[in-house]
């Protein structure tokens, strides 16, 4: 599988940039042949015992490093957020592109996408690094705007480095792949729609499962307005509410009549 070949490779390059290398004494040293095919017995044996599994997540995959076989896989080929592991796809590239001993500057670019709360290295605009540091600062502490500086370093600019990420993705088999950024945080803005009769959630009870859009308004001066369409039945129907009252109740929510209103209207 391309896919599982691809992950292989990414690996392993972050293996030999962040992990210690363990060496075995050369008179105790099992030889290559001998230790795959310790391998392969160990994991057959395993798998053949293992119980009936299924993660609790997405997607999951789980692969034998001595052999690249794939044990188990669920959901793999799903496109799933992969949120900050998009730093080890800027980690490569940077491995195979730039110099660790080169001096990065940090500029405004590396903090101008991030959301409040993001995690960050705390680098400072106009500090200067190496670029084996910045990647440090990416993998270890998760730096966003780090993954950013990156970016800048290799690519030129943040957008020309995305390309390079999905260039090397395509490259590496990962063809369902779409990077956006360099550090993985989303890049759609989440919108909630002030029309609750569309809004489907099993708290709203103004969700009216036959309503097509349209638009909310409200002022004080105005009250509470909508205007939705319905389907059912053939039936094509337009209807709107002006001048509906905001409602307290008894539990102390606030009910907006412009909902209810509007669907005994329908």
């Amino acid at each position: 599988m391309k896919k599982i070949r691809a992950l292989l490779a990414l690996f392993l390059c972050l293996v030999i940039f962040v992990a210690p290398v363990l060496a075995a004494d050369e008179t105790t040293a099992a030889t290559p042949d001998d230790a795959s095919q310790s391998a392969d017995t160990s994991a057959e044996a395993a798998v053949s015992a293992a119980p009936e599994y299924h993660a609790n997540a997405k997607a999951a995959l789980l692969i034998d490093l001595n052999t690249g076989r794939t044990i188990f896989e669920q959901n793999a080929d799903e496109q799933v957020y992969p949120a900050s592991l998009t730093k080890i796809m800027t980690c490569l590239l940077a491995l195979e592109n730039g110099n660790l001993s080169d001096t990065v500057t940090i500029t405004e670019n590396a903090y101008a996408d991030l959301v409040s709360g993001s995690s960050t290295a705390d680098l400072q605009v106009g500090e200067q690094l190496r670029l084996e540091d910045l990647l440090y600062c990416m993998m270890v502490e998760s730096g966003n705007e780090a993954a950013n500086a990156v970016a800048e370093h290799i690519g030129g600019t943040i957008e020309d480095f995305v390309k390079m990420m999905n260039e090397r993705a395509y490259e590496l088999g990962c063809t369902h792949t779409h990077f956006m950024n360099p550090h993985g945080l989303p890049d759609e803005r989440v919108l909630k729609t002030t029309n609750m009769l569309i809004f489907q959630n099993s708290g709203n009870r103004y969700y009216y499962p036959k309503a097509i859009g349209i638009k909310t308004g409200y002022t004080t001066p105005a009250g509470r307005c909508v205007i939705s369409a319905a389907k059912s039945s053939g039936m094509y129907l337009l209807g709107i509410i002006c001048g509906a009252e905001t409602t307290v109740l008894e539990t102390g929510d606030i009910q907006m009549e412009s909902f209810p209103e509007c669907i005994n209207l329908f």
